[in-house]
């Protein structure tokens, strides 16, 4: 499995730049200019997709005083920004993210990927870093994402449609 991470990692690194970020480091930069005291301990963005032609989504951006942020898409829930080590931390802070078709059925879908921090054990505070990837795919017969590929280090929380 992580063979098969790490090549999709490499796959769609190439090409991460094809399209604009559905969260940028511009856009976590922006809600951190907004944090004075006494403001509540989280910020959001609200953002539309264009899916495909004639269908959008809205979606959140959400980060906290204590440096997690999470993409809220659909019935998803993915933790894209971490900067608090509290165990677990990504790379650069931002996990890169996009929407790309990438199964060619003309919907837009969500990749994001890159790398997490993982503290060994309590007992032990060095980190390895491991490659983490979710793919969530657009079902246009219930309007929103369904999870394709989640890594565990992500903390995605992913609701069924109904």
């Amino acid at each position: 499995m992580q063979r098969i991470t790490a090549f999709l990692l490499l796959l769609f690194s190439s090409i991460a730049f094809a399209n604009e970020p559905l969260v940028s480091l511009r856009d976590v930069d922006k809600l951190w200019k907004t944090w004075s005291p006494g403001s509540p301990s989280t910020q959001s963005l609200t953002k539309k997709l264009k899916v495909s032609e004639g269908v959008s989504i809205d979606y959140e951006f959400e980060v906290t005083s204590k440096g997690n942020g999470v993409l809220k898409i659909g019935n998803s829930h993915i933790r894209i920004y971490d900067r608090h080590d509290d165990g677990i931390y990504f790379e650069n802070g931002l996990l890169w993210n996009k929407a790309e078709d990438i199964n060619d059925d003309g919907f837009l879908d969500v990749v994001v990927w890159g790398n997490a921090f993982v503290e060994l054990s309590d007992l032990d505070e060095r980190s390895v870093k491991v490659p983490v990837l979710v793919h969530l795919i657009f079902a246009p017969g219930l309007k929103t994402y369904v999870k394709s590929v989640a890594s565990e280090y992500i903390y995605s929380t992913f609701k069924e449609s109904t």
